[in-house]
């Protein structure tokens, strides 16, 4: 598949539907969930990530480039040119760089997710009928 090709299974940032404005570059540092919302096609031969932090519904973005970890975390671990979809789960680890930028160390999806089980707090038992 030819370069062209390629960036076509992704649609451009610009039209993905969701208001760019509202997402921060300025992601948490650490480990932390996040649901994937949109990803396309940047400027700059990168895939932007839009993400909503599970916990308090703050929204950011991550940008990936090919030159320097082929569209993956750092760890070289979950391929987001090829995979991942609106609405997963993802376990991110984010630390800043010496630019200042986000770096995304990895990210692990949940598979599964459960919005209840993972609200109720550790301890609590959830009735059964």
């Amino acid at each position: 598949m030819n370069a062209e090709a390629e960036r076509e299974t992704l649609p451009s940032y610009r039209h993905l539907g969701i208001q760019l404005s509202e997402y921060s570059f300025d992601c948490p540092r650490g480990v932390w969930r996040a649901r994937l919302i949109a990803k396309g096609w940047g400027k700059n031969k990168n895939i932007l990530l839009y993400l909503s932090e599970m916990e308090t519904q703050k929204k950011f973005s991550i940008s990936l480039f090919f030159f320097t970890t082929n569209y993956r975390p750092e760890d070289g671990g979950f391929d987001f040119r090829s995979a991942g979809r609106r609405g997963e789960i993802f376990e991110l680890e984010t630390d800043i760089g010496h630019t200042g930028r986000t770096r995304l160390l990895s990210a692990k999806l949940i598979p599964q997710y459960d919005d209840a089980a993972l609200a109720q707090p550790q301890g609590t038992l959830t009735p059964t009928s």
